[in-house]
């Protein structure tokens, strides 16, 4: 990873906003490329922050681990790209994720003898990315917004399966940050 932090001080705070600006670039997962930048308040005292996320090129059998815990399934080919946005301060956040995956397969017909159940699955995964994957742009994205306090977090389904059908029949997501979230955001949530 490299990165620049910029307009950090260790002066007291003023009634000023202290917000200090980072930038980071890596690469993470062997050569996915990654990428942050926003900002934070060092002196606030909940977490205070915008930021904004990028990780490009994941090679989907590298996320086996955590496919296999959520989805109860194994990728054997496929790329993913992820984007994201969260905004938090006064103790509440505000975001979402962007996955966008293009060319997975979770069945091989060279695989060694799985248990039936897990087949089935594998197949019935494979079978939904066929159907919602976005036919011009050659990809399956979803948009999941979540939001909540550091006490606890609330993920959005029906918005998400939205927006897997629009990304599907509608129009297909962009590989890039939407801009849609800031601490405005957060701020008038804790405002209503």
């Amino acid at each position: 990873m490299n990165g620049i932090i910029t307009n950090i001080t260790n002066v007291v705070k003023t009634k000023k906003d202290s917000f200090a600006d980072f930038r980071m670039t890596g690469d993470v997962l062997g050569d996915a490329d990654a990428w942050a930048y926003g900002s934070a308040d060092p002196f606030a005292k909940n977490a205070t922050f915008d930021l904004n996320l990028a990780i490009k090129k994941i090679e989907m059998p590298k996320l086996n681990p955590w496919l296999e815990a959520y989805l109860k399934a194994d990728a054997k080919k496929g790329t993913a790209n992820l984007y994201a946005e969260i905004a938090s301060t006064n103790g509440r956040y505000k975001g979402y994720v962007k996955p966008i995956v293009k060319d997975v397969q979770f069945l091989s017909l060279g695989d060694p003898a799985k248990h039936p159940a897990k087949s089935l699955w594998e197949g019935t995964l494979q079978l939904a990315t066929k159907v919602f994957k976005n036919q011009p742009k050659d990809q399956v994205a979803a948009k999941i917004p979540f939001s909540g306090t550091l006490n606890g977090a609330n993920t959005q389904i029906l918005p998400t399966i939205a927006s897997v059908l629009r990304n599907a029949f509608v129009h297909a997501f962009t590989h890039s940050i939407d801009s849609s979230i800031s601490l405005d955001d957060v701020e008038d949530t804790n405002a209503g």
